[in-house]
């Protein structure tokens, strides 16, 4: 997997690959949890971010993503350029004074709303079906 994948499809492998390693790390775990943000590509030809989640034990493998959101400007050129965008997220709150620009900034940086949302769906589902 690439350091910055960028289809949904990495994305979710990703996340599977990390739960299967980190349910296999210990003998005493009841399951294992695995997270990947990402990014990719709408049918706009728009980069959007999200996140899979995916929770494994010896009987259930479930991945669930998040929900997405469009990329602002700056962040669309970043990625279309082929950089990392961890390298620039940073520069976008610094030249922002917006408060509304300040929360996606920090949003994007921090990938919780993500990640949270993510983790939540993919716990309900995976008790749902135990």
């Amino acid at each position: 997997m690439s350091e910055q994948p960028l289809t949904s499809q990495e994305t979710q492998s990703g996340s599977l690959t990390r739960a299967i390693k980190a349910f296999e790390k210990s003998d005493k775990s009841d399951f294992g949890i695995g997270i990947e943000v990402s990014y990719e590509k709408n049918n706009e030809g728009n980069f959007e971010i999200f996140c899979w989640t995916s929770i494994v034990n010896d009987s259930l493998r479930v991945s669930v993503p998040s929900h997405t959101f469009v990329l602002p400007k700056f962040h669309q050129k970043i990625l279309g350029k082929g950089l990392y965008l961890g390298d620039y997220v940073r520069e976008y709150i610094i030249n922002n004074s917006n408060p509304i620009n300040l929360q996606i900034g920090k949003d994007i940086r921090e990938r919780k709303p993500f990640i949270t949302n993510a983790v939540r769906n993919c716990l309900l589902r995976f008790l749902e079906k135990k």
